[in-house]
């Protein structure tokens, strides 16, 4: 399994593509999608270590590396980093804990590690090697 996922996150204006500086909703590895609570303020922004290069995302109170970014992926509301899988685990439970980040669909097991609180990284690499031994992208059916 690769130790880096790629996150897509909402994350720019819906009406012109433009940088919003919040995230409404974000899918990790096409097996998890969080969207947030819309009374509660999702800031985002990201560190830019160069002319068009992108470092670091905060978000959440959180810093995460950025080994690569993409943005308008699938169409302009959505921007693309790639993370470390342990990272995106970590980010996961900082959502989870703040009680301001739903989960709306994922394989199955990390929908149930999510809701019920178990420790997600087991369950992400899990949910991400079914995705590499079946040759999916998206939603792992169960």
């Amino acid at each position: 399994m690769n130790d880096r996922v790629v996150v897509d996150l909402a994350v720019n204006d819906p009406a012109n593509g433009q940088f919003a500086g919040e995230c409404d909703m974000l899918t990790i590895g096409g097996v998890i999608t969080l969207e947030g609570d819309p009374t509660w303020v999702r800031l985002c922004n990201f560190e830019h270590g160069g002319a068009h290069e992108i470092n670091r995302l905060f978000m959440c109170g959180c810093s995460l590396q950025v080994f690569s970014y993409r943005q308008w992926v699938g169409n302009w509301c959505w921007d693309a980093v790639e993370i470390q899988v342990k990272s995106a685990a970590g980010f996961m439970q900082l959502l989870r804990e703040s009680s301001h980040w739903t989960c709306t669909e994922a394989e199955s097991d990390l929908f149930e590690a999510y809701q019920s609180g178990q420790p997600l990284f087991p369950a992400l690499k899990r949910a991400l090697s079914g995705l590499e031994v079946h040759g999916g992208a998206g939603m792992v059916e169960p």
